[in-house]
């Protein structure tokens, strides 16, 4: 993570995890929304399986970030904010970035429109996602859900949300 020496980086106070790649943060005295880049977990609302066993993924990978979050404190390093004015940055415990142990644990996807600092990490982030697939850690363990970023699109598309176990879309 040599690379991220460019960035602004500071110690922050965890105040809540908003879902499995957002957090508030208390950054110099103000409350701060911060999207974890390079990631897009699924939506609090969405669901994966089948109608036999249909899992809330949403609300399994915020729990999952609130567990790797161990201590009230982190630092976060970051160098922009994103359209919604979210400070877009990396968690980082001990040595140990959180965004990227959210993917290796299966509780994101690679975000589609990521712009990646380095191909190294580009590599490293698509490798650990399709180890995770494979393995079928996290949401890849129930399968039948939409990307994130799709599941956004067609609730945006439609007023009314079906349960989407019953669909069959797949990443």
């Amino acid at each position: 993570m040599s690379y991220l020496r460019g960035f602004s980086s500071k110690e922050v106070e965890i105040l809540e995890v908003l879902d499995g790649d957002t957090v508030k943060v208390l950054l110099d005295d103000k409350i701060e929304k911060v999207r974890l880049m390079y990631i897009d977990a699924p939506e609090l609302e969405q669901t994966g399986g089948n109608e036999q066993k249909c899992i809330n993924i949403g609300k399994l990978s915020k729990f999952t970030l609130k567990k790797l979050i161990k201590k009230k404190t982190m630092i976060l390093k970051w160098k922009s904010r994103d359209r919604y004015k979210r400070i877009l940055g990396f968690l980082i415990s001990g040595n140990k970035n959180l965004n990227f142990e959210m993917i290796k644990q299966g509780q994101s996807v690679v975000y589609w429109f990521t712009q990646f600092y380095t191909m190294k990490d580009k590599i490293k982030y698509l490798t650990a996602q399709s180890y995770a697939m494979k393995r079928r850690v996290g949401i890849w363990e129930y399968g039948n859900f939409y990307d994130p970023y799709k599941f956004r699109k067609k609730i945006r598309k439609k007023a009314s949300t079906q349960r989407q176990c019953s669909e069959n879309h797949f990443l």
